[in-house]
């Protein structure tokens, strides 16, 4: 998936690693504040891809409870068919600020709470590499949370561009003017 551009749609098979999950925290939805939850996601080439199952709020508005996450874990020598996801790829969040990041923790709790991670700090958690993007699980699969997936450009589109470039026209345009009118000397009579 590392070759694949951003938002690209894909499918893939595996199976989730539900015991190693991650909260990203700091991440509203209609202005209620919550997590996204990422879930490894072992391919069937053995690699794995961190699933980005969804948004779930704070448990009732505190930080000091878990929301309820639980996948069905699988049982060693348990047979299961592997799962099909679908979805898009897409890079993990980023905060405006780098004061706003926190890696997830090298304790042995799990689920971990993290802020705005990089992959390589996921990878270290996890004790194994992962995949260079996040899926974003598709609205119709099973075993998500709130999906509303929208691209980092969205809310600016052309007529938005547009409409920035007329104002620095405008403002060029202005400061010639001003500029040509206070600096040519008036002949008087």
């Amino acid at each position: 998936t590392s070759a694949l551009p951003r938002y690209a749609r894909v499918s893939v098979g595996g199976a989730y690693e539900p015991r190693h999950q991650f909260l990203l925290d700091n991440i509203s939805h209609g202005g209620q504040a919550g997590y996204e939850v990422l879930t490894p996601f072992r391919l069937l080439d053995g690699r794995t891809l961190l699933v980005n199952r969804g948004w779930l709020p704070l448990p009732q508005g505190r930080r000091d409870q878990l929301p309820d996450m639980a996948l069905r874990a699988r049982e060693p020598g348990e047979f299961h068919p592997p799962d099909a996801l679908s979805g898009r790829l897409d890079a993990l969040p980023v905060a405006a600020l780098a004061s706003g990041t926190v890696a997830p923790g090298n304790d042995a709790t799990w689920p971990k709470r993290t802020s705005f991670p990089t992959m390589a700090q996921l990878s270290l958690s996890l004790h194994q590499a992962v995949e260079a993007q996040q899926l974003l699980l598709a609205a119709d699969q099973p075993q998500g949370y709130t999906r509303d997936w929208k691209p980092a450009s969205a809310g600016f589109g052309p007529e938005q561009h547009l409409s920035y470039a007329i104002q620095w026209w405008s403002l060029g345009t202005l400061s010639l003017f001003l500029f040509f009118l206070l600096n040519v000397k008036r002949r008087t009579p």
